[in-house]
């Protein structure tokens, strides 16, 4: 039998500590262009920066943007919100080189849509591109009177997947991509609240690369109470428990934001049938 050595052992750090304690992307990135990036003589493309935009200021919240600027800070780890609702939220999960390289794939590889939705009983077209994709072809998604047929994965999507997964302990059959191609594109507030999830609570896994935007929280029982992560390039940030029964989130406008912004939301779907 061992003999004790007198010192405590430190209980090891779950991936997620190790993540959330290397701290923000600061340095290389992503940032798109509308132009087709240049090429060097090899093939390979070009170097891209980061812009990490994650605040403007007050005369920038017209057009229909929320004010990030009375939004509380959201903070870095894991957040109990009361009620059941628990945010993580993990800058730089991915390093700033290999986001750099997955927002390149993102951008060129995916089959990318601009899709109408019906507001308010008009059809309007949805502010972003979007793509989906899933584990097989059963696993539609319905929004906004808009029915979406997954894709295959690709690898890049089942790469930034496995990382997800692992941060926050769950996994996902499906994923809602995102493309804000410049601060004009943006997502109003909402919750991703629908039967095919589980009801009130799920888990979903997001991960962002290139230009960062805001990501504000909003309480449903008080609009004044909002929180703010500006989500940068690499970032992880995961909803779970009722979060979506008790917030909205939205991704308001930032019209000094040139560089776009590519956002993967990875889903468990469990009632495909009510889809």
């Amino acid at each position: 039998m061992a003999g004790s050595s007198g010192k405590s052992q430190a209980a090891p750090e779950t991936l997620w500590q190790r993540v959330v304690a290397a701290g923000k992307c600061s340095e290389t990135g992503t940032e798109y262009s509308n132009r087709k990036r240049q090429r060097t003589s090899s093939g390979s493309a070009s170097a891209v920066r980061c812009e990490n935009i994650a605040t403007v200021k007050r005369d920038e919240r017209r057009g229909g943007s929320q004010a990030s600027s009375v939004a509380r800070p959201g903070k870095e780890g894991t957040t109990d919100l009361g009620q059941g609702s628990i945010i993580m939220y993990a800058p730089a999960a991915f390093s700033a080189k290999e986001s750099a390289a997955l927002f390149r794939s993102l951008q060129d590889d995916v089959e990318w849509q601009a899709r109408e939705v019906t507001v308010m009983g008009r059809r309007v077209m949805q502010p972003r591109l979007v793509a989906y994709m899933a584990d097989h072809s059963g696993l539609k998604y319905t929004y906004s009177g808009s029915c979406m047929v997954p894709s295959p994965w690709n690898d890049a999507v089942l790469k930034i997947k496995d990382k997800v997964e692992e941060l926050s302990r769950s996994t996902f059959n499906s994923c809602l991509l995102n493309f804000y191609r410049t601060g004009i594109y943006h997502m109003s507030f909402h919750s991703d609240n629908e039967p095919l999830y589980g009801g009130d609570v799920c888990t979903i896994g997001s991960a962002s690369f290139g230009s960062a935007r805001d990501f504000i929280l909003r309480r449903n029982a008080d609009h004044h109470d909002k929180l703010s992560y500006p989500l940068g390039c690499g970032d992880v940030l995961v909803m779970k428990g009722t979060l979506q029964q008790h917030w909205m989130h939205s991704v308001p406008r930032r019209k000094r934001v040139l560089g776009g912004r590519i956002s993967l939301t990875f889903r468990q779907i469990v009632n495909p049938e009510i889809s």
